[in-house]
């Protein structure tokens, strides 16, 4: 098993605009760092992993309303969503949205499911983006789901995730210092900046997620990555590393987008 740890920080900022420092904080448009969540939502199965089965007010649904489907320190929760249909691709429809750990307890691997109009979840509509991200308590992260299938009236979704073991938790001080955004190749949006580590011992298997918004606030697209040649560079203790995150889908234009940033804290040399 991985060493397990978590810092996290969420940033909201102005597309192509620049920011420097640690602290969360909304764009211009009055986005949330924290979206508002409609109600809680938890649940703890057999083996220890949470799931929740929100039901959404539209078929837009910017803000679902969990159900609660258990109790336990793990509570997951999609605060927002937006369904993008993309006709163009194959008639491909994309959900992106936001997950937001409610618990009290770090969680990672983190898999959500689509949920159709009859409760059953679509084994092939899981959720990218959120493979390596570590959600802390009070934490959000963004995810896209892509569905080819019949039209579902009242989108769900099914979240599962393991807790980080306390007794391994070797928190991992990490912060976005620096960040902005362009238009890269074949149209999709680059976000790059810097992540540092402020903890003692270097950091292994981080990753940066990013969100983004249009001028209304609804999600338009969503992507992570690490280091700026596709992997998770060294990165050592009291140091900076360069990240790279490209958006999906391409042509997108957002206004604004949120930052995320997680990692483990490795005490071997």
């Amino acid at each position: 098993m991985l060493p397990t740890l978590l810092f996290a920080m969420l940033i909201s900022i102005t597309l192509f605009g620049c920011d420097s420092g640690g602290n969360a904080g909304s764009a211009s448009s009055g986005l949330p760092s924290q979206p508002t969540t409609a109600s809680n939502s938890s649940a703890t199965s057999s083996d220890n992993r949470a799931t929740i089965t929100p039901d959404a007010n539209s078929a837009s649904g910017n803000q679902p309303t969990p159900a609660v489907s258990g109790a336990g320190d793990i509570k997951l929760v999609v605060t927002k969503y937006n369904v993008v249909p993309r006709p163009n691709v194959g008639g491909v429809t994309s959900y992106f949205g936001i997950v937001k750990n409610e618990g009290n307890a770090p969680v990672y691997q983190i898999i959500i499911n689509l949920v159709d109009d009859s409760g059953t979840a679509v084994e092939s509509a899981v959720a990218s983006y959120l493979d390596y991200t570590i959600l802390a308590a009070g934490q959000s992260a963004g995810f896209g789901i892509l569905y080819m299938g019949d039209d579902i009236k009242h989108p769900q979704f099914k979240a599962t995730a393991d807790p980080v073991a306390s007794s391994n938790l070797q928190p991992a001080q990490l912060s976005v210092v620096s960040h902005q955004a362009s238009v890269g190749a074949a149209g999709l949006t680059n976000v790059t900046g810097e992540v540092r580590n402020d903890s003692d011992h270097r950091a292994s298997e981080w990753i940066v997620n990013v969100i983004g918004y249009d001028d209304s606030g609804n999600i338009v697209g969503v992507g992570d990555g690490n280091g700026t040649n596709g992997n998770a560079d060294p990165l050592a203790a009291h140091s900076n590393v360069q990240f790279l995150v490209r958006l999906h889908p391409p042509n997108i234009k957002p206004a604004k987008y949120d930052l995320y940033a997680s990692g483990f804290q490795n005490p071997l040399p």
